[in-house]
């Protein structure tokens, strides 16, 4: 070989060294986050069944970044979790989620200080791995034992309720486990509204804005909740229930088909939302969504006074008030 002909080899052979280290850089095909491991730039992480993409991701026209979880495959991307809502960073490149030696997840921003973390306090430390789940979870397991959750996503939901996930509140640490919409759409900081579980030991779902009540669903009838009778023409989920012992009390659902996704969020408008898709349905199709009218809305019409969604005039005084504002009152503003 002639020293042009072997260089030119040599050249050839480092040019495919670094793309062959470059495509490795920029994607993690496992499922599995080990001690030490870090995510950056357009660095992800996939679920075992390639359902699930977690990894930095920029909402709508927002210039921030999030790690976040979202639907893998889907023409459109759409997010299920965030992890940093409140603390974004501006460079992907300079930012990086690490699994730490003490078994929790960090996210450290363009100063190299910890933006987010996990903040376990488990002692099993470096024997901890991270797992995103084909259910959209993701957990931290001891390697060892992994039935041993130490800490999952599913625990601290954002705006989507995914089937398998539990919302309600835990009695002995006084945590909730609510949902709360994104601010905007480019913008995935908490809204306005959220979803609790009634903490009086019953079975109500409470939907607030900010902090007057806005909606409630009437108690959980073992079937559907009390006024919510469209739940019963819902086939697109299964075994919803809820569950109340001396550690907490916590609704849950799961899908009836293998064959479609599933997700209930809270929208920004402060609406409930089912969306299904799969084989029939190409794209993300409601097909639940209270409150559904206007009168479903508590208090919508004002103390004293009734809401009749058949009415050219949603709200009329009771018998014996009269309008405090006659003016206000035609411009339908009933407060």
């Amino acid at each position: 070989m002639d020293i042009i002909s072997e260089n030119h080899f040599i050249s050839q052979s480092i040019m495919l060294l670094l793309c062959c280290t470059f495509s490795e850089y920029i994607s993690v095909a496992s499922s599995i986050f080990s001690p030490g491991q870090s995510l950056s730039g357009n660095q992800t992480i996939t679920s075992t069944g390639g359902i699930f993409e977690l990894g930095f991701f920029t909402p709508g026209n927002s210039q921030n970044y999030y790690i976040g979880i979202w639907y893998k495959n889907l023409p459109h991307q759409t997010v299920v979790w965030v992890a940093n809502r409140n603390q974004p960073v501006s460079d992907p490149i300079s930012s990086t989620l690490e699994l730490h030696a003490n078994g929790n997840l960090i996210l450290h921003g363009l100063s190299k200080l910890p933006i987010w973390s996990t903040n376990s306090t488990s002692e099993i430390a470096n024997s901890t791995i991270g797992m995103l789940l084909d259910s959209g979870n993701f957990v931290l397991r001891d390697a060892s034992d992994p039935s041993a959750v130490i800490w999952q996503s599913f625990d601290f939901p954002t705006d989507t309720c995914l089937p398998g996930a539990r919302l309600g509140y835990n009695k002995l640490t006084k945590e909730k486990l609510i949902l709360r919409p994104w601010r905007t759409s480019s913008d995935p900081a908490p809204g306005l509204f959220y979803l609790e579980l009634q903490q009086n030991g019953t079975s109500v779902w409470l939907l607030w804005n900010g902090s007057e009540t806005y909606w409630t669903s009437g108690y959980w009838t073992g079937k559907l909740f009390s006024i919510v009778p469209e739940m019963a023409e819902n086939n697109y989920i299964s075994n919803f229930t809820f569950a109340s012992n001396k550690n907490g009390s916590y609704f849950t659902y799961a899908d009836a088909s293998s064959n479609t996704f599933i997700r209930i969020m809270l929208e920004i408008t402060g609406q409930l939302k089912l969306f299904i898709r799969g084989k029939e349905f190409t794209q993300w199709t409601l097909t639940w969504m209270p409150p559904l009218e206007q009168c479903d809305v508590y208090g919508s019409c004002g103390a004293f006074s009734i809401c009749n969604q058949k009415n050219v005039s949603l709200c009329g005084c009771l018998q014996g008030f009269e309008p405090q504002v006659p003016k206000d009152w035609k411009l339908q503003d009933h407060k």
